[in-house]
């Protein structure tokens, strides 16, 4: 299971209920773009949303019948104004900051502690979920729920070509349909529910 963490030692840690209401905005973005992709990826599982969220990841599918490479990331929607532009600036910057992996301090057999550090997915995406956290203070975790309802973040979708594409990827006739990936009583499990 995915451990909560406060490494600021700040009171407002966000209850699971509220985390898993944002979590489930996040996946709603990334439906709208593609209904299967976290479903294909096993589940919206720690890695598959880090892999969104962070600066250094993505998310690509291959188009074979176009030849093309599809990425999906988590970005600040074009065409805001200064203050939602800001507001989506912290939003993003809380939402990649609050990833971490930890590496456990054995000594004669026993683990004694866990440093924990940011995590990076080209470094950690092989860490079971035990030594998996996250850190979302109260304020970041409504911060980034409603960027997401406000459609200050989204998932874009570019091409290996850079262009930014409009719409489902691929193009599908059924709108997609919300679902509840978290509640507050599953939310952690399912953050850990990746094959180890």
């Amino acid at each position: 299971m995915v451990r909560r963490i406060n490494i600021d030692q700040s009171p407002d840690l966000a209850s699971d209920s509220e985390l898993a209401r944002m979590l489930n905005e996040l996946c709603w973005s990334i439906d709208q773009r593609n209904p299967l992709l976290l479903v294909q990826n096993g589940n919206p599982h720690f890695h598959v949303i880090a892999a969104f969220a962070l600066p250094d990841s993505e998310i690509a599918i291959v188009d074979n019948e176009h030849a093309t490479i599809k990425f999906f990331k988590i970005q600040i929607s074009r065409n805001l104004n200064q203050y939602q532009t800001t507001r989506a600036q912290y939003a993003l910057q809380a939402l990649r900051i609050a990833f971490f992996a930890g590496q456990a301090v054995v000594e004669q057999g026993m683990v004694v502690s866990i440093t924990y550090t940011p995590y990076n997915s080209n470094n950690h995406s092989t860490v079971g979920s035990d030594l998996l956290a996250l850190g979302f203070a109260g304020e970041n975790v409504m911060a980034i729920r409603r960027a997401f309802e406000r459609r200050e973040l989204y998932c874009e979708v570019t091409d290996d070509h850079g262009n930014v594409l409009q719409g489902m990827i691929p193009p599908q006739s059924n709108p997609a349909t919300r679902r509840q990936y978290f509640t507050g009583g599953n939310v952690m499990q399912v953050l850990g529910s990746m094959a180890e």
